[in-house]
């Protein structure tokens, strides 16, 4: 996986997570290590129930990784604190 991002709002929660294709998905069907993943961040609170799943294509857009590494670095932790 080639990155994800936890976002929240009072109580919604959403992992954003970007793939290099397809067939990247599928295989999290077949995966122990993604499920036990899931199984600890619904422990911490992170990833609540119901969830859902969408698919969308890249249709275009851009990153700067420095600048997102600086603006990561600025934002709260919580969510990367109670999964220590």
């Amino acid at each position: 996986m080639p990155g994800a991002f936890f976002l929240g709002t009072g109580e919604v929660r959403l992992v954003l997570s970007l793939w290099a294709d397809k067939a990247s998905i599928d295989a999290l069907d077949r995966s122990a290590l993604y499920r036990e993943t899931v199984a600890r961040f619904q422990a911490t609170g992170v990833l609540r129930e119901p969830q859902t799943v969408e698919l969308f294509e890249v249709t275009g857009g851009t990153v700067s990784a420095l600048s997102l590494a600086a603006e990561l670095s600025r934002a709260p932790n919580d969510a990367t604190d109670r999964t220590r």
